[in-house]
């Protein structure tokens, strides 16, 4: 009966315990300002998503058409390890390119914007297509990289993020690894990346 009590209350004790650590909030980074380098890796899965267009050119694979993505990321960066969402339209172009991975059509990128938050401090960073320079990718044929790059102005965000500014250099390097029979643009895509540059944090 002794044993029994005091088993009791260790695991009594132990749920307080538990519980008083779940309710206890994340504990903030240190307040940073000015320019500071940024960083990060970038892998996950991007689909076709045909209900949202930043152009309205019609979706899909040939020339003049729009391919546009959805993606589902995760990476590990300077600000710590983050989830993120990309919306991204490219159109494809007549142009001829060449990768690694083989000859491929020229896609230009009309639009692109990215949520990254962050696990640690729950803040978020929120960057979008820039002007500055032309974003583009090589289409290559499935199971083949197809390289693209461009920059990407940061809109600002929440937290530490909140204000902020600056661009950052975009490198992908993803694979299409099937495209659907019904026709159309239906595919899915392992994407990889990086993101590369300085944030000025006011």
């Amino acid at each position: 009966m002794y044993l029994h009590r005091l088993y009791a209350i260790i695991v009594c004790a132990n749920s307080l315990c538990a519980a008083e650590l779940a309710q206890e909030p994340r504990a903030a980074l240190p307040p940073v300002s000015g320019v500071q380098p940024f960083r990060a890796t970038i892998s996950g899965t991007c689909t076709n998503k045909d209900d949202f267009s930043f152009t309205g050119t019609p979706a899909g694979l040939a020339p003049g058409q729009s391919l546009r993505i959805y993606c589902v990321v995760a990476g590990r960066s300077t600000g710590g390890f983050y989830t993120a969402q990309i919306l991204a339209e490219e159109q494809v172009s007549s142009n001829p390119c060449a990768s690694p991975g083989g000859p491929g059509l020229e896609a230009v990128v009309k639009g692109y914007l990215i949520v990254l938050s962050f696990a640690a401090s729950e803040d978020q960073l929120f960057l979008k297509l820039s002007s500055s320079e032309t974003n583009s990718q090589c289409l290559t044929a499935p199971g083949t990289v197809a390289p693209g790059k461009g920059a990407l102005d940061v809109l600002g965000g929440t937290g530490r993020y909140q204000g902020a500014t600056g661009t950052l250099s975009h490198v992908i390097t993803p694979i299409a690894l099937t495209f659907s029979a019904l026709g159309g643009d239906g595919f899915l895509s392992a994407f990889s990346g990086t993101l590369d540059g300085t944030i000025t944090l006011k």
